[in-house]
């Protein structure tokens, strides 16, 4: 029972050097004290800036050293405590416990350092790597600025280096610098669209570019990024001229980076429509087009035209044009060839299967509709002409005593894509 309270008695005034030292050495970490050398410490803490696992370090060597030394004393004061207790057996008897104990401690402390070294050298080292800071996040997805000169490209390039070159802590530390200034600049020159929306006062009609920054796995496979796209309007809630902006989402390369676009009049966006590429939509898709209204009904002769007759199962659908041949955008009495055939007409009303975007062009305007079922085409402004008429429905007063709105559309883009 006696030597349990020794040893207990030695492991508290370890305790409590070693929580004095922590003390102590959180202190001088501030004050910037020098500490003394220590024997097998690889490292003496000097400045501030000394990395925590070398100040475990120092502790470590420290502890193990005073708990040697003090070990060392108290093996002397028994040793003199039993050589001045001659002729007192009790006493004598305290020193050999005392000396037996210190010995036990000193053995302790040589035999677990032993055993720690031959499982493992390193884990008696104090060598823990620096973890690599956290830096912040570009802003991903549809990007409307007023200035051309936001430091998207750079932001992007700093990103690739931190997450695909594998920079020093150092270097790391220089990216979030960086790019924490440049994301401040891109916020404040630039309005990220959450979803379809009108402008907030500041960037209504004061966007000059579109910026779409595509959404990488960490893979660096394209297949499983996402891209960007975006319709604008001239309008508050979608509404007036529009133009969608998709030409970087057919590019034959492919390339997953930001890509830039100016704004065509460079000062009218007031509302957006967000959609994202879907890389694998499904291969059952169809868009049909109706020569007239209501999708044909009550039409015995009136026309439709399916695209594609056959879905492929393609990851991106390309353009599909058609042109009047006599080189007009008169509407619907220009005669239009296309590759699926010969159309002396416009559609007036379609229907769409699939997560798709289409486009119906009649330049330089256009129309966009994500999977919808059209009824009547001649109601969106984007995609019609107005010429004289009598007795018609959708008459109106104008410059002619009556004027009727005509379907004109000369092209069709499909996209498999989605609105965010």
């Amino acid at each position: 029972m006696n030597n349990m309270k020794k040893y207990i008695f030695i492991i508290t005034i370890i305790i409590l050097l070693l929580s004095g030292n922590s003390v102590y050495a959180q202190a001088a970490r501030q004050l910037g004290v020098d500490y003394p050398d220590i024997p097998y410490a690889q490292t003496t803490p000097e400045t501030e800036d000394t990395p925590i696992p070398e100040y475990f370090q120092y502790i470590y060597y420290f502890f193990l050293i005073s708990a040697g030394a003090l070990a060392v004393l108290i093996v002397v004061v028994g040793g003199v405590q039993y050589l001045l207790s001659a002729g007192n057996p009790g006493k004598m008897q305290d020193a050999k416990e005392r000396i037996v104990s210190a010995l036990l401690g000193l053995l302790l402390l040589v035999g677990s350092y032993g055993i720690l070294y031959s499982i493992n050298p390193r884990l008696i080292l104090f060598d823990v790597e620096e973890i690599r800071p956290i830096i912040p996040a570009l802003p991903k997805g549809v990007l409307l600025c007023r200035g051309g000169n936001s430091p998207i490209m750079e932001a992007w390039d700093l990103e690739e280096e931190y997450y695909y070159t594998n920079p020093s802590v150092a270097r790391a530390r220089e990216i979030r610098e960086q790019l924490t200034i440049y994301i401040e600049q891109i916020l404040e020159e630039c309005y990220v669209v959450q979803g379809a929306e009108s402008l907030p006062p500041g960037f209504d009609n004061e966007a000059r570019f579109v910026w779409f920054v595509p959404i990488r796995t960490p893979d660096g496979d394209w297949r499983n990024s996402t891209e960007f796209g975006a319709v604008v309007y001239d309008e508050t809630d979608f509404s007036g001229y529009s133009q969608p902006i998709y030409e970087h989402l057919i590019d034959p390369h492919g390339y997953i980076i930001p890509y830039r676009a100016p704004l065509a009049g460079s000062a009218w966006v007031s509302s957006v429509k967000p959609f994202k590429l879907i890389y694998e939509p499904s291969e059952q898709w169809e868009v049909i087009l109706y020569e007239e209204d209501n999708y044909n009904e009550g039409y015995e002769e009136g026309e439709k035209e399916t695209i594609p007759g056959d879905p492929p199962p393609g990851l991106r659908l390309s353009p599909n044009y058609w042109y009047c041949t006599d080189g007009s955008i008169t509407g619907a009495a220009a005669p239009c060839i296309n590759a699926v055939g010969n159309w002396g007409w416009s559609p007036k009303s379609m229907e769409t299967e699939g997560d798709l975007l289409t486009i119906l062009v009649y330049p330089p305007r256009s129309e966009s509709f994500f999977s919808q079922r059209i009824r009547d085409l001649e109601a969106f402004d984007n995609i019609i002409v107005w010429e004289r008429c009598e007795g018609y429905q959708g008459e109106r007063r104008g410059r002619w005593r009556s004027e009727c709105a005509h379907a004109a559309s000369t092209g069709i883009v499909i996209l498999s894509a989605e609105p965010l």
